[in-house]
């Protein structure tokens, strides 16, 4: 399942990653945020000058009922301004300021009217009503729902902005944090708002962890709190974070609001990630999770890897799971999460799944759930192998998937997967990812595992795996599980 930013066109906001190997639920915060991307402003699309600048200062009402935002739009926008359209209904008196005063904006049906000498910078003045969550739950904001924009950002166009919020009252978000003194300020580029991760407004608590080089993930738990010691689940985030950052050589992005929702029961629970402009995880976990449960898992990696990843279009989902599930194992067998016997036998009974079968048309073509996430997991083993054989031991997929970040990509972003391939196989000096997509993208390509297990010295069989460091490609095995 999948929420595309432009229908059609991208279909990679959201990344489910299979719990039981099935599709996931939608929690209710997922659901009013599929609910604005659904909506699409019919008001004909004006596009800003390049290099456009929103602005906007939001104060939050003691008893969260309401938000008041002042903001500024240089230059002024041609036509008028809006919001998802299922929010138009939440804005209340917007206003601009007009030589000496404020001005009421006249309605359209999809937005409001900038009146005529309406001074520049444009001054909005206006309020958003918030809906009634109770007391516990948190409101989760979609950006697009309460920041007042023109329909179609130029390009180059950015936001910021701030949220006040009064004692008792939190504000948490996975937008990138450009300004830390006083009210912290966020920014993000303006075409991605409607599509950016929704933010948290409420009376909660959240905690910080902190990886490399500085970067953090904010931890939100709702629900049944009291039931997961925190300590538990704080220790699980940096485990995670540890394993993918030290794939990676970095964590992917410098901010992530991971939202962790805590309820009854025992039955597997599937996680989400949505990027554009930000990130946010949402995690779920069962109320009395057990620590070794925690341990063993691997669901928060791989959407922890999915950061790493620019959105791609559609017919590209593959290789945004692919990645996910083959670099979660590696991360966490290389940062002693798992045994390697262990990884090695999951390797030799999962990667089968990824084979094409009767009237595949190739992973471009075919989505399947096996050729989805183990097709890409395949592919991206494959590449592993033959990067680590074309450089002679120097580089493997890691070293690829680090140029991407370096040149710029992860989930914040949209990209053609060209452009993504070109980064990666830039990054290792081999065209290896480029030529396997030509091949595998449009036919189906069966790949021969068995010669590959011996060659690699994986041996044996059902739960019996033997590794053999006479193998002629002993030494790329251990490159990939981090023995050597």
């Amino acid at each position: 399942m999948t929420h595309g930013a432009n229908p059609g066109t991208i279909a990679a906001v959201t990344r489910i990653a299979p719990w039981s190997r099935t599709a996931a639920s939608t929690t209710p915060a997922t659901a009013s945020l599929a609910a604005v991307l659904l909506s699409t402003c019919a008001m004909p699309p004006r596009a800003t000058p390049g290099g456009a600048r929103w602005s906007y200062d939001a104060r939050v009402d003691p008893a969260l009922r309401s938000l008041a935002v002042d903001a500024t739009l240089w230059p002024k926008p041609e036509g008028g301004i809006t919001v998802a359209r299922t929010a138009h209904h939440r804005i209340v008196r917007p206003r601009a300021w007009r030589n000496d005063g404020w001005v009421e904006l006249p309605p359209q049906p999809d937005g409001w009217e900038l009146p005529a000498g309406v001074n520049e910078p444009v001054r909005l003045r206006y309020a958003v009503t918030l809906p009634d969550v109770g007391e516990t739950e948190p409101h989760w904001l979609p950006l697009g729902a309460w920041l007042l924009r023109p329909p179609a950002p130029g390009a180059g166009a950015t936001v910021t902005f701030s949220v006040d919020t009064p004692d008792g009252v939190e504000f948490a978000t996975g937008v990138r944090r450009v300004a830390t003194r006083g009210t912290p300020r966020y920014a993000l580029p303006a075409d991605t708002v409607p599509y950016a991760p929704q933010v948290a407004l409420g009376r909660f608590r959240t905690a910080a962890v902190e990886t490399s080089g500085g970067r953090v993930i904010e931890v939100l738990r709702t629900g049944d709190v009291g039931t997961v010691p925190e300590a538990e689940l704080l220790a699980w985030v940096q485990r995670s974070a540890d394993a993918v950052a030290g794939y990676f050589g970095r964590f992917p992005v410098p901010r992530v609001l991971l939202h962790v929702p805590i309820a009854p029961g025992t039955q597997p629970m599937s996680a989400m990630t949505f990027g554009l402009g930000g990130a946010l995880i949402e995690a779920p976990l069962n109320a009395g999770v057990s620590t070794s449960t925690l341990r063993r898992d691997w669901i928060l990696p791989h959407e922890m890897v999915h950061l790493a990843v620019p959105s791609l279009p559609s017919a590209h989902h593959w290789l945004e799971e692919g990645v996910a599930t083959y670099v979660e194992a590696v991360a966490r067998v290389r940062a002693g999460l798992r045994d390697r016997r262990a990884f090695w036998r999951e390797l030799r009974h999962r990667l089968p799944q990824g084979q094409p079968q009767a009237g595949d048309r190739g992973l471009n073509r075919t989505h399947t759930w096996a050729r989805t996430y183990w097709g890409g997991a395949l592919y991206c083993f494959i590449a592993d192998v033959e990067i680590r054989r074309r450089t002679a031991g120097q580089h493997g997929l890691e070293h690829a998937l680090r140029g991407v970040l370096a040149a710029g990509g992860s989930i914040e972003t949209i990209w053609p997967i060209e452009r993504l391939l070109q980064a990666a196989d830039d990054a290792v000096g081999a065209p290896v990812l480029m030529e396997l997509y030509r091949d595998w993208a449009w036919k189906p390509v069966r790949v021969d595992l068995t010669t590959l297990w011996r060659d690699l010295g994986v041996r044996g069989s059902g739960r019996r795996v033997t590794l053999s460091d006479t193998a002629p490609l002993s030494a790329v095995r251990r490159a990939i599980d981090g023995s050597r």
